[in-house]
């Protein structure tokens, strides 16, 4: 099973990232700064949380821009990554300072040098060449994307990875939301048709 779970937002825009993140979130900047500082506490965390993931035989994973972290918080979680690596039952990825528009910018100025340099042909650009140079490389695509508090939209997550995911919305805020709230998610989803862009018609 692999669970991800986005954290912190990364700007694209010349606005600051507070700034678009109070946009995106219709918070004060406050309130979003203060987001920030529980998301970063949080990282500094992590090492308390080894015993637990190891416990579970959880490895940790991370997406996003990681070197825009604080220092301290970059070798704190790459300290736990490392412990864990070798767990496999469940990866748990977290999104940190990560922005869908973002991430595909990144693939493609990776792609791009890789043009210039004659590496690749232009004939060579596919989904798989797309989906290597993405955070996500090492992750296969979405199934099922839970969206909690009442929201009804994606916000920049994963938007290339959630193509042919199942979306799953609900009004139970975040830090409300249970295990009992993950397996009705679940439930719902396994009695859902996954069609990939085809009719009932071609599946069968």
């Amino acid at each position: 099973m692999i669970l991800t779970i986005f954290l912190l937002f990364q700007e694209t825009t010349d606005v600051t990232w507070l700034e678009k993140l109070a946009d995106i979130l219709s918070y004060s900047l406050l309130i979003v700064f203060c987001l920030l500082i529980i998301s970063i506490y949080k990282i500094f965390k992590l090492k308390k949380e080894i015993k637990t993931l190891q416990d579970n035989n959880i490895k940790l994973g991370a997406i996003g821009n990681i070197a825009s972290l604080p220092k301290k918080a970059q070798t704190e979680l790459a300290e736990v990554m490392a412990k864990t690596q070798n767990n496999n039952h469940m990866n748990l990825t977290l999104a940190l300072s990560y922005g869908s528009r973002e991430e595909i910018i990144h693939a493609f100025k990776s792609i791009g040098k890789r043009l210039v340099e004659d590496d690749i042909k232009v004939d060579d650009i596919s989904e798989d060449l797309i989906n290597k140079h993405l955070y996500t490389s090492h992750l296969p695509d979405v199934d099922l994307m839970i969206r909690t508090s009442g929201e009804q939209r994606i916000s920049n997550f994963l938007l290339w990875q959630i193509a042919y995911a199942e979306l799953y919305f609900t009004d139970i805020l975040w830090p409300d939301f249970r295990k009992d709230d993950l397996l009705k998610a679940i439930h719902n989803y396994q009695n859902r048709e996954r069609r990939f862009g085809k009719t009932s018609e071609q599946l069968s």
